[in-house]
């Protein structure tokens, strides 16, 4: 196969959360499209623990009300059976992605969350995947939604494919490929499963 390692975005790549961001960012009085996190972060310490409960409240909700995208399962299920290396990079806390996952048995073995890595676009979580599967970053490919996902793949330098069902509201120039449904990273990348069993 072209790519020994498959990396997942969560949020707006595996599931749709229905997480209320604007909700989050009208409460924390910040701009729409900034970093959550490194708002959070910049805060005075006594002001960081109603700001995390208060975006882990959010999270907990998108959580429970989260479905699959379309195709997610149908892709997921068909790399595990071929023993595709796969892992998630998520902005979401360990606890919120691993009740995300679990709910609706994703079964992906490595996740990476905000606790574990410098929040995206860094691409400090990508390079901890590869290193852990002894993966060349030439040979990962970065699934993901949003530019913080682009931009972390760039840096990587890791192909990243862009999952979007309505044209992209940012600059996706870099971007290896953009598909509007999971079939058709399925057929790519079946494809490309089937060439190598040939």
């Amino acid at each position: 196969m072209k790519y020994s390692t498959i990396i997942f975005d969560l949020d707006g790549t595996l599931v749709d959360s229905k997480i209320n961001f604007p909700a989050i960012y009208q409460s924390l009085g910040l701009e729409p499209g900034k970093s959550i996190i490194e708002h959070i972060h910049s805060l005075k310490e006594e002001e960081q623990k109603s700001a995390r409960e208060l975006v882990h409240f959010y999270e907990n909700q998108g959580a429970e009300n989260s479905n699959p995208i379309p195709g997610v399962l149908e892709l997921i299920d068909e790399l595990s059976h071929q023993n595709v290396n796969m892992a998630v990079f998520t902005l979401n806390s360990r606890s919120i992605a691993l009740k995300t996952l679990e709910r609706h048995n994703i079964a992906i073995p490595i996740l990476i969350s905000r606790e574990d890595a410098k929040p995206k676009p860094d691409p400090e979580g990508l390079f901890k995947i590869c290193n852990h599967y002894g993966t060349p970053t030439d040979k990962a490919l970065y699934v993901g939604d949003y530019k913080y996902d682009l931009i972390a793949g760039l840096k990587a330098n890791i192909k990243t494919a862009l999952y979007s069902a309505l044209p992209p509201s940012f600059d996706t120039k870099g971007a290896y490929m953009q598909f509007a449904h999971f079939n058709e990273l399925f057929k790519y990348l079946i494809r490309d499963l089937d060439m190598r069993k040939d």
